[in-house]
């Protein structure tokens, strides 16, 4: 090989070495790019402003159960955190997947939730199987009527009847912490002690002067709740409205085997929807007194609710019990009180 070709081959070694390591320097600073931008999508949120887009996105639906059913551009941007020109673009991909609808001033939740929401299992199957009850007592007491939920330590609202005769707050899909409502402290009278300490951690936020405020105060109640069977809320979430509120039973279901008696597998109550809830799918915690509550466990509330001087406990309590308690047994539940 010639000088002038030996010296030709060095030089296209020498440049293909260093086109080599830079195209191994831009693989290593794309990688790092893209491990930072997975790092980014999946920490969850900054200053809580969510990062990913599925949070994002939750974080955008998640105004309206707090601004109302109409929320302007303006108001996401505040609520959210997020620059406005990301929650522009979200609600237009939004908007485009029938999530939300454009409204007058602003946006609206989109049919496809309603859609969607109607397939939830625990929620739907339950929600059937209350609403002849409810219809039979609205009819007889002529008051509005709740079914509602445990959701974490809130109250969620699956079915309303009636109206009450006064405009009142509570919405079907509406949420309010477990404490301050007569549903509420029904579920949780009967749920482990892990989700009433999770309420307390959670903060008994005062609703109305009624509220109870005090983990003592909260406990005494959840006794005399276990003892009666019957909750009561006294103007404690909204002033001027009171209610009557009995727990609903369903019975344990494990590896699709249905444990106990009635048609809980007909249903759809079961171990997932309870432990979705908060709710121990194998016991459900104890009474006061320690006796285990096997086979059965709290899968929501029924309430009569209206203005305070309609409601009277002595003559709309057996009527609420007697409701929660032909409910309880279409689940396939039992009272834990009950022998089995």
């Amino acid at each position: 090989m010639t000088p002038a070709n030996t010296s030709r081959s060095t030089h296209l070694r020498r440049v293909g070495h260093c086109v080599r390591r830079s195209l191994d320097n831009a693989g290593a600073w794309r990688f790092t790019q893209l491990m930072r931008s997975t790092q980014r999508n999946t920490a969850g949120s900054r200053d809580g402003v969510p990062l990913s887009v599925i949070g994002r996105a939750s974080a955008l639906l998640g105004c309206f159960a707090t601004l109302g059913p109409t929320v302007t551009l303006a108001e996401l941007v505040r609520h959210t955190g997020l620059p406005k020109t990301t929650v522009h673009r979200l609600a237009r991909e939004l908007v485009a997947e029938r999530f939300l609808d454009v409204a007058p001033g602003g946006y609206r939740l989109g049919l496809r939730l309603f859609e969607l929401g109607e397939l939830v299992p625990r929620h739907r199957t339950l929600r059937e199987a209350a609403i002849p009850f409810m219809e039979d007592l609205r009819a007889a007491t002529r008051q509005r009527v709740h079914l509602a939920v445990l959701d974490g330590v809130d109250v969620v609202y699956v079915e309303i009847l009636g109206t009450g005769g006064m405009p009142l707050a509570s919405r079907t899909g509406g949420r309010l912490p477990a404490h301050a409502t007569g549903v509420g402290k029904a579920m949780l009278a009967f749920a482990p002690a892990a989700v009433v300490r999770a309420r307390v951690d959670a903060g008994l936020t005062r609703h109305t002067p009624r509220t109870i405020i005090t983990p003592g105060a909260l406990a005494t109640e959840l006794h005399a709740i276990r003892a009666e069977g019957l909750a009561f809320d006294r103007e404690e979430s909204h002033v001027g409205v009171s209610c009557v509120a009995a727990p609903v039973f369903g019975a344990v279901v494990a590896g699709g085997e249905r444990v106990g008696d009635g048609g809980a597998s007909t249903v759809g109550v079961s171990t997932v929807g309870a432990s979705t809830m908060g709710v121990d799918p194998v016991g459900a915690g104890t009474l006061s007194g320690g006796q285990a509550m096997r086979g059965t466990v709290v899968v929501g509330a029924i309430s009569v609710t209206g203005p305070t001087n309609r409601i009277d406990p002595e003559r709309l309590g057996p009527a609420v019990r007697t409701a929660a308690l032909a409910l309880t047994r279409r689940l396939g539940g039992k009272l834990p009180m009950e022998p089995r």
